[in-house]
């Protein structure tokens, strides 16, 4: 793990010109801050200098891995230097399956592990459906790092760990140190009542963070950190999305994806290199589906999951190339 800077400041927040800092190791302290020189464009999470003054943002630090999300022909970093992320799925409205496959295969490009956690479970004909639409966008099997959490809509459930009290002890088992968690999800997930039940102080740290950084109508565009005092760590909210370019990713990103090619592919590589898995002669991919089916180690069910993917796929290689 890469030393802190010992006179380092982490972003909390930043808009326009200025960003809302406080120092990387002691107490909470924050403060606002200008940036010196447009060449500077911090997120929530990242690690900077300050001026010998303590009057200006002067340096950006190296970061450990950014969330990048690429919009037309530029990428947009989104938050940086997480340790998880939580990808909050719902119901209602229904996540949309292709941009989880976005969003997945970014953390995978990066290393970064994830918590899927499901919301307005109290919903449970919706929730139902969520669930059948997880089945076409994870990997098969499940990556390890994919966990799926349930989080009720409103703390009625008599099992306390089935709540936001379970993204707590998930977090705890991974045995991180002073975590910094970054919330992701689609627009109308439910996200900013689930932030408001992990953190209850968050409206008052939203407030201090708008008027400092005079950002008004925007705070919905802008990440911002809170601290998380039950995990002892740091919580990135980040804005809702309806879409998730992915054309800053190689086909070999994307694939982090899609684990499960590897392993259907232990018999060898497709007659043609670029081979986009559809219906090209000689894919292996092809080949040991059909296969495995012929022998009942695939389900019909599992069967057609794995086409939903391969559809996916398809569209996906054909954007970024």
């Amino acid at each position: 793990m890469r030393r802190s800077h010992p006179e380092a400041h982490r972003v909390i927040s930043a808009h326009g010109g200025h960003a809302w800092v406080s120092p990387l190791t002691g107490p909470l302290n924050s403060q606002a801050v200008p940036l010196k020189g447009r060449a500077l464009k911090p997120v929530a999470g990242d690690h900077v200098l300050l001026s010998e003054t303590s009057a200006s943002l002067v340096e950006l630090l190296p970061r450990r891995n950014a969330l990048i999300r690429a919009e037309s022909h530029r990428q947009k970093v989104i938050a940086a230097n997480l340790d998880l992320v939580i990808v909050l799925v719902s119901g209602e409205p229904l996540f949309a399956p292709e941009l989880m496959v976005r969003l997945l295969a970014t953390l995978a490009s990066e290393g970064l592990p994830y918590i899927i956690a499901l919301n307005k479970t109290d919903l449970s004909a919706e929730s139902d459906k969520a669930r059948a639409s997880l089945q076409s966008c994870l990997p098969w099997p499940c990556l390890p790092d994919a966990e799926i959490s349930c989080i009720e809509h409103e703390s009625q459930n008599p099992n306390p760990l089935t709540g936001p009290e379970a993204l707590v002890q998930a977090i705890h088992a991974r045995g991180f140190i002073k975590p910094v968690v970054g919330l992701v999800g689609q627009s109308g997930m439910g996200k900013s009542s689930l932030l408001n039940r992990l953190i209850p102080s968050a409206g008052a740290q939203t407030q201090a963070i708008s008027q400092a950084l005079q950002t008004g109508r925007h705070t919905t565009t802008v990440s911002r950190a809170y601290e998380w005092l039950a995990v002892d760590g740091w919580l990135i909210d980040t804005p809702g999305y309806q879409t998730f370019g992915i054309q800053h990713l190689t086909t070999e990103d994307l694939l982090g994806a899609f684990p499960e090619w590897l392993e259907l592919q232990n018999n060898g590589r497709c007659r043609f290199y670029n081979c986009q898995h559809d219906e090209e002669p000689g894919c292996v991919l092809t080949e040991a589906m059909n296969a495995m089916s012929t022998q009942g180690m695939l389900s019909k069910e599992r069967y057609q999951q794995l086409e939903l993917r391969r559809g996916l796929w398809r569209r996906l290689v054909h954007e970024m190339g």
